[in-house]
This record gives structure tokens, C-alpha cells and sequence, in this order.
């Protein structure tokens, strides 16, 4: 386009309507004319020439106001239009040139160029363009008027390519030329050709913490090639530090780098080793140990320039910044020194800086909500020197450092301690803290966000639960009271965790004593939540709160519940306060109507035991009744029990004295109160009698817990059953004192080694004098029974020594002697009991009444030497056979009927007699004669006696049956023992007594045994010589008399000597020296021994009678024999002289003459006999006759 430059300058211009057809005619003869040449030189754009005729000032060969501007100056910049103005200095013919030569680096084969337009006074015509090496050649093609000089040219190129290196003063040559190349003017002007645009540039390092170091990584699009020995500048913004940057990686440039830092600038050059990097690549580029600033924020941007070798710029781009993030704290915590909900105490920051903290920098701690800073004052810590001011700004804490302490460097670990934080009054996780460490200016250095804390509920006080009722299965109010350790919102709740076996299904209602507003409760599982509805106010800290649940039903398994949980909760359920009330002790329900009954109430007996009771709770199908007997009953048979009110299976087991009945869980629940009953096999009783204590039933679960219980009443247990008992007397005798006793029978039970026997006696026994030490003659049973008390009836005896006797045992044993009742008939009942060592009964049997009796002999005879009325002198022998035991010292006494006379016996022996030994002694009365026993045995009850009686008896007159006799036998004290009265006895006639029937004779009246009066001597007895004492008065001193002594031998002879009467009692006694210990003593004397003596009364009368209080200075023996009884050795000696005992019947042989004389007796006492009468006569041996004493040695007669 040529341009009238007038226009452009404001000189004078051609009229518009000129210029306009002006540039139409050229535009069109261009078209026309240069087609060709435009398409040859592939132009595509336009070259726009401008003209203007310069002034002729402008001197000629210098192009004046040459420019030359390019459209883009980027380095590599293409399709680039550069746009050249200048003033001709000399006229540019119509085919003359522009040359426009560019420095190396500009690409122009590409070059185009265009019509002009605007030309005001010249017609510029065609040109043509041409280009060679950096040149490029605009032809006129003549078409056109010559551009005188003066003129002001512009010229604009299209598709030029700018050089791919930044150069700040590049010289573009401009010449016009003729049409052979002849300069005609000359000209240049520079141009600075800038940096291209590098494109989706990004610096990214690769941690955006602050301070923190690692590699950063550079990525972008050139526009340019990088050469192989370029080079890629990144200028860092200020902060960051390069120092520690040795190395740089790229996957997209090949060969190797040198990197090299100078401040804020990194330097990555190519080694030349690898290719040139093309234009459009993407590259990237990683360089190591580059540090982030310190301080976070906005780091500012990036500078990426790629160069050449020399450092000239190829593209460039600003990279946006980055956001450094502060540097992380590490190791931090924020810890409460109590976690306690609502709890004031110090709060413990702990953390290592990423960074340092500088002296004048914060420490900022941001608290969760729910802390309270408001007691807040102050921050103390022991790694962050110089002062420190704490200051609270909402849940803020800064604490400031005072610029007199150091830096506290990276890396450090630092701690704080705030002090009077409280707590959250909510338990639950407190949310997280935020930590800061900063510069003075408050902006963050090091952040973290510590763990938040777990706040833990608050601690009431005071806690207790207390069931209304503490029975198993009981519903009720369960009142809980505690402290509040927090305050309790007003639309907060009380939770209870109720220990499992509640059951809480009627929960309903509960009420908050003193607490104003309303309630509701809601249950889950063992929980009840008592909801406040906010109407009331919150209550205080430090509050005593009592809360009541209604309806709540007791476990129904007694023993410990185990505790309680009472909690408090905002309205949300976030706990408060939190504890644990003790658990409470649930005692078993009972079960009512409980009865324990064995079948058999019998001791040691064995059967069934039916158990009933009403339950208060339920029995599982899978739980237990336990039963529980008391001691003494034996379980080791248990095995089995049915109950018809319990369905499914039961088995059994025994442990100690508890049966256990556990159900199988086949069958269904027995429901709350359901009469049971249940029947247990096999179990015996204690082997004692008496109560036997409680028994305890209960109800159980499957794991043994109780759940209902009771104590049935004790049983009562009887005795068991001695059988095959019996009592045999050896005498039923009444009165008879040495009688045999022996028991019989059999254990139902065992009796313990250490037992009792407790014999009570009919009353009519009387056991006053009972001295029996032991019991003789035990079979069954080993060791000793012996008599350990007696109390009126009742005998006691006790087991020593042996061993436990077992049931089944026959036992028995003998008690001798034993005094049978005084009076004839049937005795009352007599028991007899075995006891353990307590006294506690074990087997016991009732025996029946004894029969108390005068026995009656059996067998009698009784036959005389005469059968001639009224002969005198009669012998008789007299047999029968005892019913009763006849004592050694018994009597018998023989009564003939009416018409006889027994003569005068005078103390005779009895002669020749068998069935009993010792000797007798006849003492003759009318029609009875009296025979005393003495020295011998008891004669056994069933033994054959025969008795000779001496020839005394004179027989009736007439010759007839006279009647019965009766023969009588008596103890000592004259208390029938047996009594009969036989036959009919004839005179002349048969002697009926083997066939006669005995007929009882009433009992004689015994003959007492006299008693002294108690001894209340006034004497004393001095022994004068061994064969004379004097009595001696205890007051004067005074001898009153003095009394021969007779003597007494070891066997039991007495020759009585000296007597004494007792004008007290009117007794007689013979005073004789006892032979078992030499002392002296005094021995009743009855009349007939005195007879039997010679002693006349007259004598004791006048010379020897005292009163008693004189007499019982000698102490009193047992009686003297009674008449009869002479002395033992009698029976027996060395001498062959022989008398007739017409008391007994038999011959007697007497020792020696003194003993012969000193009893009293003469020879004409002694009847003559043969030797073959002597011999049929005695008893014994037969006799030698010789030698015999002379006749004359023996006092003949009276």
C-alpha cells in the first residue's frame, strides 16, 4: 500500500475521490500484471507499499525515517508480518528494487508481500518478490510511476520467521536499488526479537509444607527448540532456599545436565550430548533438595526461560505460584491431666517443630468446644526460653513469647503446660485440637491437628440402689440416690443399667425427688432411661438427686445381683457423670406349704420321702429342686424320684446329705405358684431317735443359683424296733435280792462302741440299792457294759471298749444280783432302749409285765424212818425240786400236818442231803422244822434237793391221813421264795406225795432282820486281852464292863464266847473277833441261836445288858447264822467221830472235843450206830471208823 504521506503527516493530501481511484487502478493493474508472479512466488499474504513523495530535503542515498517493526517478537515466532516505513532520498525507478536483508535466525523463504493501497500522488504499479539466502527482493515490474525521492514508503512482509533466540538489538538492511542492483539508497534498523511463550508451564514442588525439602518438578510446552548444549533457567520466588540443589533429572531431554544456582536462580544446562529438543515439546524437568519457604502462604510466581549456550533467552513463562501450607508439627499431643468430664486441671501441649519458632513468635492452641479457658491465666514450659503471656480469645489460646529467649530451632521438641482448663462437662471425644506455632504478625510457621482426647464421665457420689423388696421375683420401686459430679441439663437423662435378671418390662414411671419438671421412661434390654422434658431447670453440680423407677421385678435366682450403673446424659446421650452403686442381695422367695415326710417315721428305716412345697417362682425346664436332709440320714440308696406335677424326665445325684432333682428340659416350665410334689427313693432314716432337725428345700436354674427355698419343720423319728426281746429272772420270786437278770435281743439299728442301754424297770422293782458295776455274760457285742446311773426306775448303762455292734445283732446279757419286787403279780412294763453317746434313742422295745411269784417245787417226797403211830424219834427225808433259785443263805422250812410233832432239833445239822452244799441247820417248832442254809451256793432254780431230818419227830397217834405238808423255801430275810403244799400224809397208811398236786401256800410273814439304832456311843472299846474288851465310858473314864470274845475263822465258823443285850431294841449280840481282819464286832443273835448256845436268858439279863448308846461302841457285823447253821468245817476234817443231826437227817462227824464241848453238845446227843449204818448214812466218801476218840474225852451228858 503506498499512502500519501501528507495524510499521515497533515501536509496537503491528493482528494480523496482521487486517491481512491488511484489505489483501485493499481490495485487492479497489480492483479492483473503480477498474477503470475505472485503464484510463482507462492505468496499467500500481502505486501502492502505504501508511498510518499518526501520533501527534497532529505538527502539522497540515506533512507530517512527508516522502522521497522515486527508484528510478533517473539523468538521463533511464525507467520510473523514485519512492517518497514521509510523516505526515499533518491526516485526509485518503475523497475527498481527494495532489498531487505535480515540477519541469520530469521526464516523469510516463507516471506510474502502485498498490494498497496493509499498511494496519494504516485502509481507504485507491480512488484514481485523474491527471496534468497537472508534477503529479500521486492521487483517493480515497471507497471508503475517512478517513486520520486522524498517519498514515504511502507512496506509490510507476511509469513516471516522470527529467530528462536532472543537478541536485543538485531539490524534488518534496507536498500532501494535500480533495476541492475545499483544502490540507490541505504538504510537499517534494529529490532529486538523477545523470548517465546513457554505453554502449560507448572513448578510444583513436591511437598507444600513449609520449610520442608524435596524435589520440585517443572513441566511445560517450548515454543523453541532447546539446543543440545541449552539450557532451562527457573527463577524461584523469594523464600525458597536453593543451597542444597545438585542435580536435575528429565525424562523428555536427552543427554546430561549441570545444574548450578545463583540466588533465586537454578541453571539446568545440557551437556551437548543429546539431541535439540523440538519445538512444541513437553517437557519436564526435576530438580532435588529445593526448600520451601519457611513462612506459609503464596510462594509468588515462577520464571521458566529456555536458552541457548550463551544464555540467550529461547521461550519464557511465567509459572503461577504456589501455596505453601505450614510445616507440620509432629509428636503432638494435647493432654488433660484428668479426663474427667467437668473436671479443672492443667492441659499438657507437646509437639516438635517442623520449623523454628522464632523469639517474639506464638504458640496458638485452638480447644475444641465444650472446654472452658475462661480460668485460663497462664502458660509456663521448660523448652521454650525467655517469658511467655497467655491470652484466650473464644476456645484460642495464644501464648506469646517475649523476644528475650532464642529461636527455638527446627526439630526441637517443645512442651507447654496451660494452666485451670476445664473440661467438657459431656464425656465422649473432645474433637481434635489445632496447633500453630507463628511468626510475631501471627502468621503460621508449623501446624497440627493433635487427636482429640477421649473425655470420660464424671464421678457421682453417694450411689446406692435400693430395691423396695429384696425377694427373688419381687416387683417393687428401686430407688437409686447419688451426687452429681456435673450439672444435669434440663432436657438431660438419667440412665440405669440394671444388673441382668431384672426384668424391666413394667417400668413405666419414675419420679426425681425435689427436681422440677416432668419425666418419661423408656426401657432397652436392662437399660432404663429416665428422659428429662425441659421444663425444669438444670440441675447444679454437687446436687443430691434421688430418682424412683416403679415396677421393677426382682431376678428370681437369690444371691448377689452384681452392681449397678447410674449414669447421667445430655439430651443427646453423651455421658456426664457415671458410677457403679453396689449390687444388691436377693434373697430366695419361699416356697410355701413345704413338708419333707418320710413314709416310715421308724429309725434306720429305709423307703420313701414325699416332698411338697408351692412355688413362689418358676422352675425351668432345665433347673433343680434341691433337698437338703438334715444329719443322721443316710442317702447312698438315692437314685431316682418322680413327681406327677413336674413334667419331663429328673435324675438324681447325692452330694453329702443334699439330693439333687435336676430336670432333663424336656418338659415345660413349672409356673409361679404351682403345688408340687415329688417323691425321693430310697433313703433311710437316722439309726437314732428324736428330731431331726430342719430340712431345706430349693428351687434352682440350670447353674445351680437358688431361686425360691424354705426350712420344713423337722421329723420326728421314732425309735426302731429291738426284736426277738426278752427278760428271763432267774427267780420271779418276790423279794429275792440276788436274782439273775438276763436280757435279750435284737438290733434294728447299729449301737455305737461308745452307746447307752437305758432299762426302765416296772415300779414295783426298786433299785435304791442296785450296785451292779457291770453286766456279765455278753454275746453280740465286745467290751464292757457297765452301770453308769441310776434315777428312781431307771437304769443307765454305757458301752466301753468294744466296737460298733451292727444291726441284725443278737445281743444279750446278764444283771446280777437284781431285787425282785415285794409283792406277787404281774410287774408293770419294763422298755429298754439303745442310745448313742447323747442320749438320743436309737432302737427301743416295750416288754411285758413280769410275773412276780412264789414258785412252787415240784417233785416232792417226803418219807418217814416210822410209820408206827406215836413213835418218837422219827427220822424223815424230805426231796422235791426248786422252782427258784435257793440263796446260799436261805431257809427252808418244812411243815407237817397237824397230829405230828417235830420234836426239838436244838440246832441240829441235817444229815445226809444232796442237791445242795454248805451246811444246814434244824431249829424244830411244833410241826415245823426249819432248816438254815450257810456256806454254801446258791442252789439253781429246777435242782433236786434231798434232805435227811434227824430222828426227832414223833409221829400222830392214830394211824390216818393227817393232810398235806408244805415245804417252803425263803431268802434271809424271810421272804418266800417257793411254796407248796402236797399230797395227804398218812400214819399207818400210804404216804401219797409223788402224785400229789401241789397246793400254793400263802406267803408266812418274814421275820425281820432287826436294825440298830444309830451309833451315838458314850463308850469306848479297849481291848483288855486278845480274848476280853472293856467297854469304857468316854466321860468319867470309867470301865462298865468287860465281855469275852469269841472267835471267827476265815470260812465263816463262829464260836461265840461273850454276849451282850441291847435294852434299846431288846437284841442280843455275840461279841467275836472277825477273822478277815482281826476286828472286833458284834453279830445279832436270834432267841433260838441263843438256845442253840445254852446261853440263859437270865444271864444276858442280870449281868451283860446296856443300853445302845453303851453297846454301839463295837461296831455292828451282819447277823449271826441263824439256828442250824453250823460252821463248815463240819463237814470235814481228820476226826472219825460221828453224831446224828436230827435237824437235817444226816451224820455228822466233829472234829476235836473243844469244838465238840465249846458248841454245847454231849455224847448222849449222839446216837449210837453201826459202822454199816454210819456207812449208808454219809454224804461223801465212805468213813473210816478209826480211830475214834474215846467216848469218855466227850462231855457225857446235861
Amino acid at each position: 500500500m503506498i499512502v500519501n504521506r501528507r495524510a499521515m503527516t497533515g501536509e496537503p493530501s491528493v482528494p480523496r475521490a482521487r486517491a481512491a481511484r488511484i489505489a483501485l487502478q493499481l490495485g487492479v493493474t497489480l492483479a492483473r500484471h503480477l498474477k503470475t508472479v505472485c503464484l510463482a512466488a507462492g505468496a499467500a499474504l500481502v505486501a502492502v507499499l505504501s508511498l510518499h513523495l518526501a520533501s527534497p530535503s532529505v538527502a539522497a542515498g540515506s533512507l530517512s525515517g527508516l522502522s521497522l517493526t515486527l508484528q510478533n517478537t517473539a523468538a521463533g515466532a511464525t507467520g510473523v508480518n514485519v512492517t518497514t516505513q521509510f523516505t526515499t532520498a533518491t526516485t526509485l525507478p518503475s523497475d527498481g528494487k527494495i532489498v531487505m536483508t535480515f540477519p541469520s535466525g530469521f526464516s523469510v523463504t516463507s516471506a510474502s508481500f502485498g498490494n498497496s493501497s493509499l498511494i496519494s500522488t504516485v502509481s507504485a504499479g507491480h512488484f514481485g518478490i523474491t527471496a534468497s539466502g537472508q534477503a529479500i527482493t521486492l521487483s517493480r515490474l515497471g507497471n508503475g510511476d517512478d517513486i520520486p525521492a522524498s517519498t514515504f514508503v511502507l512496506v509490510v512482509l507476511g509469513s516471516v520467521t522470527n529467530p528462536t533466540v532472543t537478541a536485543s538489538s538485531i539490524t534488518i538492511s534496507i536498500a532501494t536499488q535500480t533495476n541492475s542492483g545499483t544502490e540507490l539508497d541505504t538504510g537499517s534498523a534494529q529490532v529486538t526479537i523477545t523470548t517465546g511463550s513457554l505453554s502449560s508451564a507448572t513448578v510444583t514442588p513436591a511437598s507444600l509444607a513449609s520449610n520442608a525439602t524435596g524435589n520440585v518438578s517443572a513441566s511445560f510446552t517450548i515454543a523453541n527448540p532447546i539446543p543440545a548444549d541449552g539450557r532451562v533457567e527457573i527463577v524461584f520466588p523469594s523464600g525458597f532456599s536453593l543451597t542444597g540443589v545438585s542435580s536435575a533429572t528429565s525424562s523428555t531431554i536427552g543427554g546430561g545436565f549441570t545444574t548450578s544456582v545463583s540466588g533465586r536462580t537454578v541453571t539446568v544446562q545440557r551437556d551437548n550430548t543429546g539431541s535439540q529438543v523440538a519445538a512444541s515439546t513437553a517437557v519436564s524437568l526435576t530438580l532435588a533438595s529445593v526448600q520451601n519457604p519457611v513462612v506459609p502462604g503464596s510462594t509468588g510466581t515462577y520464571t521458566v526461560t529456555t536458552q541457548n549456550s550463551s544464555g540467550g533467552g529461547i521461550d519464557t513463562v511465567i509459572a503461577a505460584s504456589n501455596t505453601i501450607t505450614t510445616g507440620s508439627l509432629s509428636s503432638t499431643t494435647v493432654a488433660p491431666a484428668s479426663l474427667v468430664a467437668g473436671v479443672t486441671s492443667s492441659v499438657t501441649v507437646s509437639f516438635t517443630t517442623a520449623n523454628p519458632l522464632p523469639a517474639n513468635g506464638r504458640v496458638e492452641v485452638v480447644f475444641p468446644s465444650g472446654f472452658s479457658l475462661t480460668g485460663l491465666s497462664s502458660a509456663t514450659s521448660s523448652t521454650v526460653g525467655g517469658g511467655l503471656t497467655a491470652s484466650v480469645s473464644g476456645q484460642t489460646v495464644t501464648v506469646q513469647r517475649d523476644n528475650t529467649g532464642s529461636q527455638v530451632a527446627a526439630s526441637t521438641a517443645v512442651s507447654l503446660t496451660l494452666a485451670s482448663v476445664q473440661n467438657p462437662a459431656v464425656s465422649g471425644s473432645t474433637g481434635t485440637f489445632t496447633l500453630a506455632t507463628q511468626d510475631s504478625t501471627g502468621t503460621s510457621i508449623d501446624t497440627a491437628t493433635p487427636a482429640s482426647s477421649t473425655i470420660t464421665t464424671g464421678s457421682l457420689s453417694s450411689v446406692s440402689a435400693t430395691p423396695a423388696s429384696l425377694t427373688a421375683g419381687a416387683s417393687g420401686t428401686v430407688t437409686l440416690t447419688f451426687t452429681i459430679a456435673n450439672p444435669l441439663p434440663a432436657d438431660g437423662r438419667v440412665q440405669v443399667t440394671f444388673p441382668s435378671g431384672f426384668s424391666l418390662t413394667g417400668v413405666n414411671s419414675a419420679s426425681l425427688a425435689a427436681i422440677a419438671g416432668g419425666l418419661t421412661t423408656s426401657v432397652s434390654g436392662q437399660i432404663v432411661t429416665a428422659q428429662r422434658d425441659n421444663t425444669g431447670s438444670q440441675v447444679a453440680a454437687g446436687t443430691a438427686v434421688s430418682l424412683t423407677l416403679a415396677s421393677v421385678q426382682n431376678p428370681v435366682v437369690p444371691g448377689g445381683t452384681g452392681t449397678y450403673t447410674v449414669t447421667t446424659q445430655d439430651s443427646t446421650g453423651a455421658s456426664i457423670d457415671s458410677a457403679t452403686a453396689a449390687g444388691s442381695t436377693i434373697t430366695s422367695a419361699s416356697l410355701s406349704t413345704a413338708n419333707v415326710t418320710p413314709a416310715s417315721l421308724v429309725a434306720g428305716a429305709t423307703g420313701n420321702v414325699s416332698v411338697s412345697f408351692t412355688t413362689d417362682n418358676p422352675i425351668p425346664s432345665d433347673g433343680g429342686v434341691v433337698v437338703t436332709f438334715p444329719s443322721g440320714f443316710s442317702l447312698t440308696g438315692v437314685n431316682s424320684a418322680t413327681s406327677s406335677t413336674i413334667g419331663g424326665g429328673l435324675t438324681t445325684s447325692v452330694s453329702g446329705q443334699t439330693v439333687t432333682i435336676q430336670r432333663d428340659n424336656t418338659g415345660s416350665q413349672v409356673a409361679a405358684d404351682t403345688a408340687v410334689s415329688l417323691t425321693v427313693a430310697s433313703v433311710q432314716n437316722p439309726v437314732v431317735s428324736g428330731t431331726t432337725g430342719t430340712y431345706t428345700l430349693t428351687t434352682q436354674d440350670s447353674t445351680g443359683a437358688s431361686i425360691d427355698t424354705a426350712i420344713p419343720a423337722a421329723t420326728a423319728i421314732v425309735t426302731g424296733a429291738l426284736t426277738s426281746a426278752g427278760l428271763a429272772l432267774s427267780t420271779t420270786a418276790p423279794s429275792m435280792p440276788d436274782a439273775v437278770a438276763t436280757f435279750s435281743f435284737t438290733l434294728a439299728n447299729p449301737w455305737p462302741a461308745d452307746g447307752k442301754l437305758v432299762i426302765v424297770f416296772p415300779a414295783e422293782f426298786s433299785l435304791t440299792v442296785f450296785s451292779v458295776a457291770a453286766a456279765t455274760g455278753l454275746t453280740g457285742l465286745d467290751g464292757t457294759l457297765s452301770t453308769t446311773s441310776v434315777s428312781g426306775n431307771t437304769l443307765t448303762m454305757t458301752r466301753s471298749g468294744g466296737t460298733q455292734v451292727a444291726a441284725g445283732t443278737a445281743v444279750s446279757f446278764a444283771l446280777n444280783p437284781l431285787v425282785n419286787p415285794t409283792t406277787a403279780g404281774t410287774t408293770s412294763t419294763l422298755s429298754l432302749t439303745t442310745q448313742n453317746s447323747s442320749g438320743t434313742g436309737i432302737d427301743s422295745v416295750t416288754l411285758a409285765g413280769q410275773t412276780i411269784a412264789i414258785g412252787t417245787p415240784t417233785s416232792p417226797e417226803v418219807a418217814f424212818s416210822s410209820s408206827t403211830p406215836g413213835q418218837s424219834d422219827v427220822a424223815a427225808t424230805v426231796k422235791f425240786t426248786t422252782a427258784n433259785p435257793l440263796p446260799a443263805n436261805g431257809w427252808m422250812v418244812i411243815s407237817l400236818p397237824s397230829g405230828f410233832d417235830a420234836g426239838v432239833a436244838d440246832g441240829r445239822a441235817a444229815g445226809v442231803f444232796s442237791g445242795i452244799d454248805g451246811t444246814l441247820a434244824i431249829q424244830a417248832s411244833t410241826t415245823t422244822l426249819t432248816l438254815t442254809r450257810s456256806g454254801g451256793t446258791q442252789v439253781a432254780a429246777g435242782t433236786a434237793v434231798s434232805l435227811f431230818i434227824p430222828a426227832t419227830i414223833r409221829l400222830p397217834s392214830t394211824s390216818d391221813k393227817h393232810g398235806p405238808f408244805t415245804i417252803t423255801t425263803l431268802n434271809v430275810s424271810g421272804l418266800t421264795i417257793d411254796s407248796a403244799t402236797f399230797g395227804d400224809v398218812g400214819i399207818g397208811t400210804a404216804i401219797d406225795t409223788s402224785t400229789a398236786t401241789p397246793t400254793a401256800t400263802p406267803t408266812p410273814t418274814p421275820t425281820p432282820t432287826p436294825t440298830p439304832a444309830p451309833s451315838t456311843a458314850t463308850t469306848q472299846l479297849t481291848e483288855v486281852s486278845p480274848g476280853q474288851v472293856r467297854l469304857v465310858s468316854k466321860t468319867t473314864g470309867q470301865a462298865i464292863t468287860e465281855v469275852a470274845v469269841g472267835t471267827m475263822s476265815a470260812t465263816g465258823e463262829v464260836i461265840p464266847l461273850g454276849f451282850v443285850r441291847d435294852t434299846t431294841l431288846g437284841q442280843t449280840y455275840a461279841i467275836v473277833r472277825r477273822a478277815s481282819d482281826g476286828l472286833i464286832v458284834r453279830k445279832w443273835v436270834s432267841p433260838d441261836s441263843l438256845l442253840r448256845f445254852m446261853v440263859p436268858w437270865d444271864e444276858i439279863n442280870s449281868e451283860q445288858t446296856f443300853s445302845v448308846d453303851i453297846i454301839s461302841a463295837i461296831p455292828l457285823d451282819e447277823s449271826f447264822p441263824s439256828p442250824g447253821q453250823l460252821a463248815r468245817r463240819f463237814d470235814g476234817g481228820d476226826d472219825r467221830v460221828f453224831y446224828y443231826d436230827g435237824a437235817v437227817g444226816l451224820w455228822r462227824h466233829v472234829p476235836d472235843v473243844a469244838t465238840f464241848q465249846a458248841f454245847g453238845l454231849y455224847w448222849c446227843d449222839i446216837t449210837s450206830a453201826d459202822a454199816a449204818t454210819s456207812e449208808r448214812m454219809q454224804i461223801g466218801p465212805p468213813l473210816d471208823p478209826s480211830p475214834l476218840p474215846a467216848r469218855a474225852d466227850y462231855p457225857s451228858c446235861r
